[in-house]
């Protein structure tokens, strides 16, 4: 099963539960009331200040746009969206930064408004669900997709708190198979989760390193940040470190330069970057076979520059050259580059084209092979529920013709086919 799979691959045979425990106790999360604005990490705190700042603004704008009776269906959306945005200021930044940064782009899971959250009801809910003569799986599916992950962290605490006992430990005695390990990944915290995959991933057994590339590039630096500190704190030793250790030769180097480079995290098109970095293709007579070899060159086209600025630049050079030679068949034929290398700068470019339809990809081949791949099912829908699931989806069904549901339906069945349909269904009611 996906959760014993990762279980015995985490070095020092630690448990999932005694990693997340160790982890935040060292990285000192805090589970406050929802309207407090305290975050585990001081290194916040100018974004904190930032955030009072947009509450400020925020609460300006509702006492200049008070709801009335006639107000218009346009005024009541944005009034809407003033209420969301002063309770998602109100979420620690842990938390924050894993949901969509965009209103064009959705999750599948957005929970409660804050004043109709109450996390000790929820918790008893699940008590009960859990302690009957049989377990009530359909109450705890509703409980878990119905919260975000920073509510569910809520929950368990109150759980903790109401009955003495830890809610992962309960789901795990009295569920089983895959739709226990989608029930405990999401009660992770999400960054406790990615790092276990990251781990995993890096782990010399069991080693996968496009999981570890697809991590690095769709990861924002704040959240490769919180990652690199958690796999510290479970592992008590350095990520970057351990890829150049773990990862042979000159791949370990260049996965370690997407950890360890900052990437320009917005959305704009440095033009002037591009324009040098297109003479530095044009100006090279063996481009490709440098590529393969030259950490330098590769940092500097693919891992600092903006993922639209990559586009950009594929898209020119492409423009320019005639049919078959455009920059991904020209990585194709090379040669002479390891085929892992340019599997990395394959995936970068796909990713720099669209994240969503990248997972929409994804998700196909884990769910349309002759055996379907759980491990990543549950690592796509829990990783990206509450960023762009939604828009995952409707890739899906655009490029595919069918919903994943489609799939899934022939290879999942029982209670984690119903979360799992939960999770993958797009309504108006749970899309961010």
């Amino acid at each position: 099963m996906y959760r014993k799979e990762i279980s015995s691959k985490i070095e020092g045979n630690k448990s999932l539960n005694s990693i997340a425990d160790n982890q935040q106790k060292k990285v000192n999360i805090k589970f406050p009331n929802m309207s407090s604005q305290n975050t585990s990490r001081s290194s916040n705190s100018s974004q904190l200040a930032e955030s009072k700042t947009e509450i400020q603004a925020i609460n300006t704008f509702s006492s200049n746009n008070p709801s009335e009776p006639s107000t218009t269906s346009r005024t009541i959306s944005k009034e809407n969206s003033v209420e969301k945005r002063r309770a998602r200021l109100n979420m620690p930044l842990l938390y924050r930064m894993y949901e969509s940064q965009s209103e064009d782009i959705r999750g599948t899971i957005s929970g409660p408004e804050t004043p109709d959250f109450h996390p000790e009801e929820v918790a008893k809910t699940l008590r009960n669900a859990l302690v009957g003569i049989t377990t009530d799986d359909k109450t705890i599916i509703s409980a878990i997709f119905l919260h975000t992950n920073f509510q569910r962290q809520m929950i368990c605490k109150a759980y903790e708190s109401m009955y003495e006992k830890n809610l992962i430990n309960d789901i795990e005695e009295e569920t089983g198979g895959f739709f226990m390990d989608l029930c405990i990944a999401l009660l992770r915290p999400t960054h406790v989760f990615s790092t276990q995959i990251l781990i995993e991933s890096i782990s010399l057994k069991n080693q996968d390193i496009n999981i570890t590339v697809e991590i690095a590039c769709t990861s924002t630096n704040s959240q490769l940040r919180v990652i690199k500190e958690t796999y510290t704190s479970t592992t008590n030793r350095n990520l970057e470190r351990d890829i150049v250790n773990k990862v042979e030769g000159i791949c370990g180097k260049f996965i370690q330069a997407l950890f360890s480079k900052t990437r320009d995290d917005d959305d704009t098109i440095n033009g002037e970057i591009i324009k040098e970095n297109l003479n530095i293709i044009a100006q090279s007579s063996n481009f490709f076979d440098d590529l393969g070899k030259n950490l330098d060159l590769f940092t500097k086209l693919f891992v600092t520059p903006s993922f639209p600025s990559i586009r950009e630049m594929i898209d020119t050079y492409d423009g320019k050259k005639d049919s078959g030679k455009d920059f991904e068949s020209m990585l194709r034929k090379n040669k002479i580059m390891h085929a892992e290398i340019r599997n990395i700068i394959l995936t970068i470019i796909k990713i720099s084209r669209s994240t969503q339809i990248y997972f929409a990809d994804k998700l196909h081949e884990a769910i349309s092979g002759a055996r379907a791949d759980h491990s990543t099912i549950i690592r796509i829908v829990v990783m990206r529920s509450e960023t762009d699931l939604a828009d995952i989806v409707e890739e899906y069904t655009k490029k595919y013709g069918h919903s994943p549901l489609h799939w899934l339906q022939k290879t999942c069945s029982g209670d984690y086919y119903r979360l799992l349909s939960a999770m993958l269904t797009i309504n108006t009611i749970n899309a961010n």
